[in-house]
């Protein structure tokens, strides 16, 4: 675990599910999250409020580099219609199994973030992470 190639992210469920269904092949963010980034580990919104995914990226693209059109908010990426400047290619998608509920991240110390946080933060949670299996989906 490299300290800051690996952080935590909040997605809505419909976003994390459009990933995990290929829809959506990009995370868009209005931050670069510092460079280096090589995971992301997702944590689902209510109703599902779990940290359940971990995405592997690409090198972020800076608007206004494009990127391909096809896939949900990229073609809005590429005209510059989206607030968000920072595209982060998704290579992989995996899932946590069992997932890690909010009060169980609540007990490691951690609050999901309303915008990033790097995930060595929590050494707690990162040895709960090595002992869950992780399914990959693509």
């Amino acid at each position: 675990l490299q300290m800051n190639s690996e952080i935590l992210i909040s997605l809505k469920p419909q976003f994390a599910e459009a990933i995990r269904t290929g829809k959506k092949n990009h995370e868009f963010r209005k931050y670069p999250m510092g460079g280096g980034v090589v995971k992301l580990w997702i944590y689902v919104t209510k109703p599902v409020a779990e940290l359940k995914y971990v995405a592997q990226v690409g090198e972020v693209v800076t608007f206004p580099t494009q990127i391909i059109n096809e896939g949900m908010g990229n073609r809005e990426f590429n005209t510059g219609m989206k607030k968000a400047h920072y595209a982060f290619p998704i290579v992989h998608f995996d899932e946590i199994v069992p997932a890690i509920p909010l009060a169980d991240l609540k007990k490691y110390g951690c609050m999901p973030p309303q915008s990033f946080m790097y995930l060595a933060r929590f050494p707690l949670l990162v040895q709960r992470l090595g002992e869950r299996k992780i399914n990959r989906i693509f």
